[in-house]
């Protein structure tokens, strides 16, 4: 989807050239959920104007969809910045005298949508993010996180297929940010590609913790099955308030030094060992073992993220859907991705615990 090849953006300051961005190379597939990372003036927000085709690199080529951005025409640039990007700001970027309604409304005027197609679609989106109670608001009576899910609800609207937050959690409160983040999991979740930056010395960066998924192959005994496999760290369990019934969650150090530890639902835990309480048994993750450390409880199980397995009883009256997931350190998702064909690539890092 996007591929930056060593891509350079230079400002000149007298007789002086400096590096915004100093041959940056980067790839991230649809679908992904991609965090970058950096203290400030790190050329975070510069990477963010090129792949959002806002700004032109002076250096190295930028590959949108397979095409060179260079071979877009500027009506094209145009429609893509309009209907495939979501632009999401630290500032919001609303406008104080609209109401949360019109503010979520403007770009589809800009698209000449119908009035009663957009008032559909506007009410959808803040339905989304949860503040279809507060549409005729105006920014200045929203508080700084209403104001956020208004600019995402703007950026919804058009149904993009690619998400831009430019430290999104910047001006909101740790609280607060952890409950942007967490909304942004979602529209990860419902299939969207997503790319945001923050900041290093942000207090809320242990919300943008890295994960990525994939299916791999689980034996254990004579039972083998497919099942969903997220790589993340320990604070993806905050974010996602996921709580666990036995054992533990990922730790930094299982992390740093590449554990093979796995944290399993309950589902998984009764189909392959015949009860919830699994901890210190071990499991094969494509041909590697892995010991469980801890067991989610039944009220996390999802379907959206894990692998069904639809079940039967004897006399086929009854169908049950049990969720098989998992859940390991990324470092050691990175080599189980290796021996996988969804390889999951990872610009995020989570905050030192």
């Amino acid at each position: 989807m996007i591929q930056l090849k060593e891509v350079s953006k230079i400002y000149t300051i007298g007789d002086e050239c400096v590096y915004a961005l100093d041959h940056a190379s980067m790839q991230i597939k649809e679908g992904e959920f991609v965090s970058i990372i950096g203290p400030s003036g790190s050329g975070k927000s510069t990477m963010m104007n090129i792949i959002g085709c806002l700004d032109t690199a002076d250096e190295g080529e930028y590959i949108l969809d397979g095409i060179s951005i260079e071979q877009y025409s500027e009506t094209e640039l145009a429609r893509i910045r309009n209907k495939k990007i979501g632009f999401i700001f630290q500032n919001f970027n609303l406008l104080p005298k609209l109401t949360a309604e019109e503010n979520v409304e403007l770009p589809l005027i800009y698209q000449r949508i119908k009035t009663s197609e957009r008032r559909k679609r506007v009410r959808e989106a803040l339905e989304k993010v949860k503040l279809s109670h507060r549409m005729h608001h105006c920014p200045t009576e929203l508080s700084g996180g209403q104001q956020q899910r208004v600019a995402i609800a703007r950026a919804l609207v058009t149904a993009p297929s690619l998400f831009l937050a430019d430290e999104p959690t910047g001006n909101l409160d740790s609280k607060t940010g952890v409950e942007i983040m967490k909304l942004f999991h979602e529209l990860h979740e419902m299939g969207n590609t997503i790319v945001l930056t923050q900041l290093f010395e942000d207090d809320a960066i242990e919300a943008a913790a890295p994960f990525g998924n994939t299916s791999v192959t689980v034996k254990s005994g004579y039972t083998s099955e497919s099942m969903r496999i997220t790589g993340t760290t320990g604070s993806y369990f905050e974010i996602m308030d996921l709580e666990l019934s036995y054992g533990r969650t990922i730790k930094q150090t299982d992390v740093e030094n590449n554990s093979c530890v796995l944290v399993i639902s309950s589902d998984t835990a009764i189909e392959f060992f015949g009860r919830a309480d699994a901890v210190g048994e071990s499991l094969s993750l494509n041909g590697r073992p892995f010991l469980v450390v801890g067991v989610l409880s039944e009220d996390n199980s999802s379907l959206t993220s894990g692998q069904s397995l639809m079940q039967s009883s004897s006399d086929d009256s009854e169908t049950t859907t049990v969720t098989l997931e998992g859940y390991i350190p990324y470092s050691a998702f990175i080599r189980i991705s290796d021996s996988a064909l969804d390889i999951t690539r990872f610009y995020a890092s989570s905050a030192d615990e």
